[in-house]
């Protein structure tokens, strides 16, 4: 995902001053967001920042807050609409990044795949090859203008693969990095992939649903609180 996560109470200051919204109401409110998270996110995320579905709830409260459609004052818990925006929220966005994570890692399965058939092949026609190789003193299935370079990548995949590494492929190698030894040529064997990834109090109070509008106004307000922090 790009862009800010989350943002800070600090850095969220300013959107509510300009909002006329007094402190201990942001206080109430920033715990209501807070309170209404499920056990995963409550582990996992500081009390001191808010997701932009998080802040936009909190901004809607406000909203609510400031317009007086709040006559018995601000509740004492998360409106149940609003917990529920919320929640579908992140739930959708878990989603997206799931779904990225899960494209991204058969695209490294599938790499790895090419990578082991591809060394499997080599190392099979170099083992055919490799008895008219010693008789004839030829190149066998190594190509004769083979840089060291790309002995080197090609010593990387059949290492990967669990194959044996042909002499000559060796010998290559050992013409670039300076001249070094085999044991002293930097040959990266990747270990890829990787873990990817992964509420509500009863309404006290009712408030209309967030329009398209009031989304794209709270979404700029969190970019525009959240602009400089560290990209996720």
């Amino acid at each position: 995902a790009k862009g800010c996560a989350t943002v800070g109470r600090a850095a969220a200051a300013p959107v509510f001053a300009s909002a006329s919204v007094g402190e201990g109401d942001v206080d109430h409110i920033w715990g209501l967001c807070v309170s209404a998270r499920g056990s995963d996110t409550a582990a996992s995320r500081s009390e001191d920042e808010l997701s932009s579905a998080e802040f936009a709830a909190a901004l809607h409260l406000a909203a609510a807050k400031v317009g007086d459609l709040l006559p018995g004052g601000l509740p004492l818990s998360m409106p149940g609409s609003l917990a529920l925006y919320v929640f579908e929220a992140e739930e959708a966005a878990e989603a997206a990044e799931a779904a990225e994570a899960a494209e991204a890692t058969a695209q490294l399965r599938h790499d790895a795949a090419q990578r082991m058939a591809r060394a499997a092949s080599f190392a099979s026609q170099a083992s055919v090859s490799s008895h008219e190789e010693e008789k004839e003193g030829g190149e066998g299935s190594v190509p004769p203008d083979m840089k060291p370079e790309e002995a080197l990548a090609l010593i990387e995949e059949l290492t990967a693969a669990g194959e044996e590494v042909p002499e000559r492929l060796w010998n290559i190698a050992e013409q670039g990095e300076d001249g070094d030894d085999r044991d002293d040529l930097d040959v990266d064997i990747d270990d890829e992939g990787g873990d990817y990834g992964a509420a509500t109090a009863p309404a006290a109070v009712e408030l209309p649903p967030i329009s398209e509008a009031e989304q794209r106004a709270y979404d700029g307000l969190f970019s525009s609180a959240a602009k400089g922090c560290a990209t996720v």
